[in-house]
């Protein structure tokens, strides 16, 4: 664990710290994380294409392009149903509550990460990744391959005998760990097939980009259940966690992916913190680094509302946000991430369409707010991404990207479909209003 956790500043002077692709910097106090987002490039010219404010297609290939089941080499039942297939094969990555992340250094410009599967759904663990020089999906690793019975076998250390991990219903706990180079599965998972599937602690799971393999954590305090958030923390180089309230026993922890244990396990599990914190399921949360907060939002349910967790003092109970402006329509598991160019977090709902809004503290406390909801599409946006064939949230795979001349946030859909990038405009005046959201079908 590093020392000095509890926030780091450095007052009167710009302190700025690079290391493995990642800067860190603090003025007057205040600390600015260069997060996990920010690629070490400028932008291609696909992106200086796209008008701010607008969306378009950008992908040049689908997921279903790469189906391991369609491939002989991987699937040895071919050209039958893969062993993995599960009730809905592949398609199930992107529709049964499953999240994704994005890989800064995996890539020249970085690339978007999608994984999961989960239940009956799909038994699959391959991980792909959508290149943003080539705009291209590929598959990183392949499917564990065994019997139907052998997938769905009890493994207590939440891991399939080739070491790598069973495939959960990842929800808002996955994500990526930019010192490392690494893809991060908060939420391990010992028996496929039946509900939950998590009976206690299972450790998380580290995919080395570099080395190509997994590494585990030591098992975690308590089981995670569906549809609690987490969320990477750039100045402590943590990654935190919150329960859902069906399974609150390992409380608000986070974990420290750094350092190598004697049994070959990674990072370490901290104390509880406290109790979860408050809200319904499927919220999303982000760590804002200009107020050093973590950031939730708990839009299950009407009016919706959004919480400040402190990060120096952890175990306090969170702020809720004084909200103002003209809110979007709110619903859970939604697109949520910080952006670094408008000093917001950016919000997308889980129904896809054209509006993008952020939510801005807009006075000079962010306890006392207020937060301030923005339209950020532009009236002459013409592209409108598709909708998922099942509505079962976003998640992480709407991922923001922060190149040295410009922002986009990037989403998947569908396994069929596009690929899209959402250009982020600059601070300022907010844009018109966008045109009335429709969905294609």
């Amino acid at each position: 664990m590093r020392s000095g956790w509890s926030g780091r500043s450095v007052v009167g002077r710009l302190a700025l710290v690079l290391g493995a692709g990642i800067a860190f910097a603090a003025v007057e106090g205040r600390a600015d994380a260069r997060l996990a987002s920010v690629v070490n490039a400028s932008a291609p010219q696909w992106v200086l294409a796209i008008e701010p404010g607008t969306w378009a297609s950008i992908s040049r290939n689908t997921l279903a392009d790469v189906d391991p089941a369609a491939d002989p080499q991987a699937n040895p039942d071919h050209p039958a149903a893969a062993p993995w297939r599960g009730n809905s094969g592949q398609k199930s990555v992107v529709n049964a509550w499953n999240g994704g992340a994005f890989a800064s250094r995996f890539g020249k410009l970085g690339s978007l990460i999608a994984f999961g599967g989960g239940h009956n759904d799909y038994f699959g663990n391959e991980i792909y990744a959508f290149d943003l020089e080539q705009r291209r999906w590929s598959r990183v690793t392949n499917p564990y391959a065994a019997p139907r019975d052998a997938l769905l076998a009890r493994y207590v250390g939440g891991a399939f005998p080739d070491g790598s991990p069973l495939p959960p219903h990842t929800y808002d706990y996955v994500d990526y760990h930019p010192v490392s180079n690494s893809f991060v599965l908060l939420k391990g998972l010992q028996q496929l097939g039946v509900s939950g599937g998590a009976y206690g602690g299972a450790p998380a799971f580290l995919f080395d980009f570099a080395s190509h393999t997994w590494r585990r954590s030591p098992p975690a305090a308590a089981a995670y259940g569906s549809s609690g958030w987490s969320a990477y923390d750039a100045l402590r180089d943590v990654f935190w966690i919150n329960p859902p309230g069906a399974t609150p026993q390992a409380g608000f922890r986070h974990f420290d992916p750094d350092g190598t244990n004697p049994d070959g396990s990674v990072g370490s599990w901290s104390e509880s913190f406290g109790p979860r914190k408050t809200g319904g399921g499927d919220g999303m949360g982000a760590y804002d680094p200009a107020n050093d907060i973590l950031v939730y939002t708990d839009f299950k349910k009407a009016p919706g509302a959004a919480y400040g967790v402190d990060l120096s003092r952890p175990g306090d109970a969170p702020v809720e946000l004084k909200l103002e402006g003209s809110a979007p329509e709110l619903g859970a598991a939604h697109g949520w991430e910080w952006s670094d160019l408008r000093q917001a977090l950016i919000y997308w709902p889980r129904s896809a369409g054209a509006e993008t809004h952020e939510l801005r503290l807009r006075g000079k406390d962010w306890r006392d707010g207020p937060w301030v909801w923005t339209r950020l599409t532009r009236g002459t946006n013409t592209v409108v991404p598709e909708s998922m064939t099942a509505d079962t949230g976003i998640y992480g795979r709407f991922r923001l990207v922060r190149f040295a001349d410009a922002e986009i946030a990037v989403a998947v859909n569908r396994v069929d479909g596009p690929v899209y990038a959402f250009r982020i405009p600059d601070a300022g005046l907010p844009w018109p209003s966008a045109p009335k959201v429709r969905v294609l079908e």
